[in-house]
């Protein structure tokens, strides 16, 4: 547990330095996204099996689709990934409709981490770097082999009348309590 809070706190670290780096003055700002309207640049920090959502096959803490990131069309997307677990885990950009058995395509130029079917090593840190050039609904999965059927998905909408980038999470309904007879 100590070597997983080491990991976090280097990563929370240097990721915090990287976005105060990319992120100037003035730009809008949360814990996980940031952008600049005059750059027309979103910056993202994702986080592979982030806590015990989804038993740690998650982004962010979230999977099977909970987390909704909506990115103005034509803006550049730029993503620090880091993987917290001790397995190896990737992020790809595919195409809304895809089977999340894969096999994976990126559904942007750059859109994927590297050696994604392989994945990273538990501590290793990646950068995405994507024009979201394309309206549409994509999914953001892990693409190595049954992560993603696994819930370690979440969604991304490019969208035309989006103004600025943001993150909405969903929960399902929980289902109702049947009453016995």
């Amino acid at each position: 547990m100590h070597g997983h809070r080491s990991i976090l706190a280097a990563a929370g670290i240097g990721l915090s330095l990287a976005l105060a780096v990319i992120a100037p003055a003035g730009a809008a700002q949360t814990r996980d996204l940031s952008f600049e309207r005059g750059t027309r640049t979103v910056m993202l920090r994702m986080f592979a099996a982030e806590g015990r959502s989804t038993a740690g096959f998650n982004f962010d803490g979230h999977g099977n689709g909970h987390m909704i990131v909506t990115v103005p069309l034509g803006w550049r997307v730029d993503i620090l990934f880091v993987n917290l677990s001790t397995l190896r885990h990737s992020l790809m950009v595919t195409q809304g409709d895809q089977n999340l058995n894969g096999p994976f395509r990126p559904a942007f130029p750059h859109a994927f981490t590297p050696d994604p079917d392989r994945g990273l090593a538990r501590g290793g840190l990646a950068r995405i770097s994507f024009v979201a050039s394309r309206a549409g609904r994509y999914l953001l999965v892990c693409a190595v082999p049954g992560d993603a059927d696994l819930g370690m998905w979440d969604r991304l909408v490019v969208s035309a009348r989006a103004r600025v980038p943001g993150i909405r999470i969903v929960h399902p309904r929980p289902r109702p309590h049947r009453r016995r007879p």
